[in-house]
């Protein structure tokens, strides 16, 4: 497996919902998947899509190596880090003559960060801002790459979906699921099963991808990580 051969390794951001980061902070996640864009290449010279069931023969290569130096991954490399961007707040300003102390709040609650500034003039936020726009200096989460490869989405496994974070993922119960629950509760019986860790990351995907984006069974790197 190809590493980042240079001494300090290169960042890249990358976000997560507030039920993800979560899911980092508890250590129920180290594991996320992201719809590929463009060409992934094997080392053979061929494609992903080419070493596929059903398309034309590869000679000898029998099994698929990604080539990390024409394949473009935004997450970069194995050893790379990723600092992650999440629903954020300036929850207060601390002001002097010429900085300003800001305490950070996240969405996802746990520890706050302080961040020290020069200038004067920010306010408290009321509303909470888009993880899109959280500056790399308010980001209290890194991330270190341990591994990254192709696959396709629906070759999840039940234990993968586990390490995706989704046991405590409850965004999937419908109302009349929840009604069900509370009537066996009341009875003093047990409740309905609910759906199986796949299914969970199922409906995860389509409410972050939109509808018909698990059926497109698209081509994503599983990017494998441990938090710093």
């Amino acid at each position: 497996m190809k590493k980042r051969k240079d001494a300090t390794a290169a960042e890249h951001p990358i976000l997560f919902s507030a039920s993800m980061v979560q899911a980092i902070l508890d250590n129920r996640k180290d594991v996320t998947r992201r719809v590929v864009k463009g060409t992934v290449w094997c080392l053979c010279g061929h494609t992903f899509e080419e070493h596929e069931p059903g398309r034309r023969t590869l000679g000898t290569c029998t099994s698929f190596q990604m080539d990390r130096d024409k394949t473009r991954c935004p997450c970069g490399l194995p050893g790379d880090r990723l600092w992650i961007r999440e629903t954020w707040r300036r929850r207060s300003v601390c002001s002097s003559r010429i900085a300003e102390v800001s305490t950070i709040e996240y969405r996802a609650g746990g520890p706050m960060l302080e961040v020290r500034e020069l200038g004067t003039g920010r306010v408290p936020d009321v509303n909470w801002r888009p993880s899109l726009f959280l500056p790399r200096a308010y980001s209290r989460l890194l991330l270190t790459v341990a591994d990254i490869r192709p696959e396709r989405l629906q070759d999840i496994t039940d234990a993968e979906a586990i390490r995706e974070g989704v046991l405590l993922y409850h965004g999937w119960e419908t109302p009349e699921y929840l009604r069900q629950v509370e009537a066996a509760r009341a009875a003093g019986t047990k409740p309905p099963p609910g759906l199986s860790p796949r299914d969970r990351f199922r409906h995860l995907w389509e409410t972050i991808n939109g509808p018909g984006s698990w059926a497109r069974n698209d081509l994503v790197y599983r990017i494998e990580f441990r938090r710093l």
